[in-house]
C-alpha cells in the first residue's frame, strides 16, 4: 500500500469467520472482479473441501498487515484478487478463492485462538500458496536466470520471519509474486539438482539446493512426529524471527504435527513453551545438555526456551540426531 494511498477501508466482521472458524472450516474471501477498486466489497464463504483457494503468505511490515480489524483497503482487496486469478488464468470459469490472515484470522482472542488451531490445515488445504515479499514484487523474474531467482527469493525478508517458515513448507504448490506475475517455486529443485551434479562450479547449484530445501524441505511434508521433524525444525529457527515470540511454540507443535489446542489456551511464551514440551513424549537425549537459555521453572530447566536466531553451530550440535 502507499502511503500516500486514500482508498475506503473493506472490513470482515468477526461473527462473518466465526461462522466458519465455529465448524472447523476456514474462512475463505472472495476475489474482487470489478474494475473499479473503489467498489470493493470482501465476501467471505465457508472452505469446503470442494473449493480451490489461494492462501497468501506475506511479511505485515511490507503493509498488508492490520492487528487492529480485519480489513485492507480497497485497492490492495483489488490487488490480492488480480494475483489470485492470475495464477488461473488458464481456467477462467474456476471458483478460485483466497485466505489473507489480514483478513480471515480475527483480532479478537477467542475467536483468533480457533483461527491459530486451524492455520497448518489452511496452507496445507490450500490449492497454491501465494508469497508476496515488497523487494521481490519490483523485480521481473522473466529477466533472470533460476539461479538468481532462488537467491533473491533466499534473501528476501520473508525467508526471515517465523510464521512464513510453515507456509512454505506445508504449501502443495508454491509460487513468489514478481512484477511480471508469479513463477512457480518448486520448478526450481529439478534444475538445481540437475546443475549440482555436473561442471566445476558444482559447489554454487549444491548450495542453492540447500537454500531451496530450507523452504521446501521435503522431510517436513510427511507427517513425522516430533522425534524426526525437530531437529530440521530448529535448525530453520535459528535464523528466523518474530515480533510475537509466544508464537514460536505454535509453529514448532504445527511442525512437528503436534496438537496445538493446549498451546494456544495458554498466552504468554514460557506457558507455551512449557505446553509444547508436554506435549512430547519423546526427544533426542541431546536436548538436557542444552548450552543456551532453557526455561525457568522447575521440572523445565533442561527444556530450551527458544530456538529462535540461535548459534547455528550450537544449535546444531545440540539437537542433531
Amino acid at each position: 500500500m502507499e502511503s500516500s494511498c486514500a482508498c475506503k477501508f473493506v472490513s470482515v466482521t468477526e461473527s462473518q469467520l466465526r461462522t466458519s472458524l465455529d465448524q472447523g472450516a476456514v474462512p475463505l474471501i472472495v476475489p474482487f472482479k470489478a474494475a473499479d477498486p473503489a467498489e470493493a466489497q470482501v465476501d467471505v464463504v465457508k472452505g469446503g473441501q470442494s473449493q480451490k483457494y489461494v492462501a497468501i503468505s506475506h511479511v505485515w511490515a511490507d503493509g498488508l498487515g492490520n492487528p487492529t480489524s480485519n480489513s485492507l483497503p480497497s485497492c490492495q482487496h483489488a490487488a490480492l484478487s488480480k494475483h489470485v486469478r492470475d495464477l488461473y488464468s488458464e481456467e477462467p470459469a474456476a471458483k478460485i478463492l483466497y485466505w489473507i490472515d489480514t483478513l480471515a484470522c480475527p483480532t479478537q482472542t477467542a475467536s483468533k485462538k480457533l483461527a491459530l488451531q486451524l492455520m497448518g490445515k489452511t496452507y496445507k488445504d490450500a490449492d497454491k500458496v501465494l508469497v508476496l515479499d515488497s523487494s521481490l514484487m519490483t523485480v521481473n523474474h522473466s529477466q533472470m536466470d533460476t539461479i538468481e531467482i532462488v537467491i533473491r527469493v533466499y534473501l528476501s525478508s520473508w525467508v526471515r520471519r517465523l510464521w512464513t517458515y510453515q507456509e512454505g513448507i506445508f504449501a502443495k504448490s508454491l509460487y513468489i509474486q514478481f512484477a511480471d506475475g508469479a513463477w512457480n517455486y518448486d520448478s526450481a529443485y529439478q534444475s538445481l539438482a540437475t546443475l549440482a551434479l555436473v561442471g566445476a562450479e558444482a559447489g554454487s547449484p549444491i548450495m542453492l539446493v540447500k537454500h531451496y530445501l530450507q523452504i521446501r524441505d521435503r522431510n517436513l511434508q510427511r507427517d513425522g512426529g516430533p522425534l524426526s521433524n525437530l531437529p530440521i525444525v530448529t535448525r530453520a529457527f535459528q535464523a528466523r524471527s518474530t515480533s510475537k515470540v509466544s508464537d514460536e511454540a505454535i509453529c514448532l507443535a504445527s511442525l512437528c504435527n503436534i496438537d496445538i489446542r493446549p498451546i494456544v489456551e495458554v498466552d504468554n511464551a514460557q506457558d507455551r513453551m512449557m505446553a509444547f514440551w508436554n506435549s512430547i513424549q519423546r526427544v533426542t537425549q541431546k536436548l538436557i545438555f542444552w548450552p543456551d537459555e532453557c526455561l525457568p521453572q522447575r521440572g523445565y530447566r533442561w527444556a530450551p526456551k527458544t530456538f529462535l536466531q540461535g548459534d547455528l553451530i550450537t544449535t546444531f550440535l545440540s539437537i542433531q540426531s
